[in-house]
């Protein structure tokens, strides 16, 4: 007869091996092509009806449509870059633009908050085995040390943070917090936790329907009030916010993570012969006295852009700074309009269409 403590062992090894085994039927079905398709297709809108976003479910909604996007077997021209992309490229008036590459198909790549750090961890993301050509638009916030607090649980790599800022023994929080990282990278149910939640709940209130806009902002959106587009700086807030932080390190430093990432990055492309074109992401002149970015010193970033550009070989295209004194073309200080989504995605198009052409 066996022993109580060999029938619990048994009862603990079997109850281990239906949790494995269950997780990786999860875990194979979520990452199954049809699966993920559906998942892209019926992706939750940026606003829910109480009228508040949940950003870190965002974050998962655009990093399974970055997955999605993977799976396809195209030839591609990848935009990439934060919000500012998100909203203000335009894949159809892009592809109307490619007149010289007219079979590439222009994606729209971008992620909320992306910072320039991360272009690394997400290469196998952003470049495709049918990618030609990266367009990287880069924010004013783009190139600090900092972390974006709501994406790093789903786009960040613990692995490259640890190289860059070690964990010493005694941190035992920390390591506990890196373990927890890892877990989080590997497992889809871990790190898309909070969209699964969300396709469950829908799916039970019977509200699964199809996105119906890739932008996040409605086109009807107007304009902010004119008392909100002033040229006269106001205060800043502290430091201590991290897009704040995110903007003063991009313009006051000349060595950060970001501008180091950005180049090896380049220089990746490069050895795969992928072309890499890199601009600024338009940011309204009336956002310049915002609390964010008061003082922040654009052209400085744009010469050390252009810098690294030459030395890594990508083609540098200046900042339209007639585009951006126009108010019309945003909703607020960072993301365009309808009407300059329409114009931008056009005007960067052809500037993309005649390097792809030489």
């Amino acid at each position: 007869m066996r022993s109580s403590k060999a029938i619990v062992l048994i009862e603990v090894i079997c109850a281990s091996a239906l949790a494995l085994v269950t997780i990786v039927a999860i875990e194979s079905t979520l990452r199954s092509k049809p699966v993920l398709q559906w998942l892209d297709h019926n992706r939750p809108p940026y606003i829910p009806r109480s009228g508040l976003v949940d950003i870190r479910l965002h974050v998962e909604k655009q990093m399974v449509h970055l997955e999605a996007l993977a799976r396809e077997p195209e030839r591609r021209v990848s935009f990439v870059g934060s919000s500012s992309v998100v909203n203000g490229i335009d894949e159809y008036d892009v592809k109307a633009a490619l007149k010289a590459a007219p079979k590439l198909q222009p994606r729209n790549l971008g992620l909320t908050g992306m910072l320039a750090s991360e272009l690394s961890p997400l290469r196998s993301l952003l470049v495709s085995d049918g990618t030609v050509a990266v367009v990287y638009l880069y924010n004013g916030f783009s190139f600090s040390d900092v972390r974006n607090p709501d994406a790093i649980d789903a786009r960040g790599s613990a692995i490259d943070d640890l190289k860059h800022e070690p964990i010493a023994w005694w941190q035992i929080r920390r390591a506990a917090r890196f373990g927890e990282r890892l877990l989080s990278e590997r497992l889809w149910i871990r790190r898309y936790r909070n969209l699964i939640i969300s396709y469950v709940e829908r799916l039970l209130a019977s509200d699964i329907e199809p996105l119906r806009s890739p932008f996040d902002y409605s086109v009807d959106r107007p304009p902010p009030p004119i008392s909100e587009r002033t040229r006269v700086p106001r205060p800043p807030v502290s430091s201590e916010n991290w897009v704040r932080r995110a903007y003063i390190e991009s313009s006051e430093r000349d060595t950060t993570l970001g501008y180091s990432a950005l180049s090896s990055f380049c220089d990746d492309l490069k050895r795969n012969n992928i072309r890499l074109i890199i601009s600024a992401a338009p940011e309204a002149l009336f956002g310049r006295t915002n609390p964010y970015a008061v003082g922040i010193d654009f052209d400085a970033i744009d010469a050390r852009i252009e810098k690294i550009s030459k030395q890594c070989g990508a083609y540098y295209i200046g900042r339209d700074k007639v585009f951006e004194d126009d108010d019309t073309n945003f909703v607020d200080e960072v993301h365009l309009s309808a009407k300059g989504r329409e114009k931008y995605s056009k005007a960067i198009g052809a500037k993309v269409d005649e390097v792809l052409g030489r």
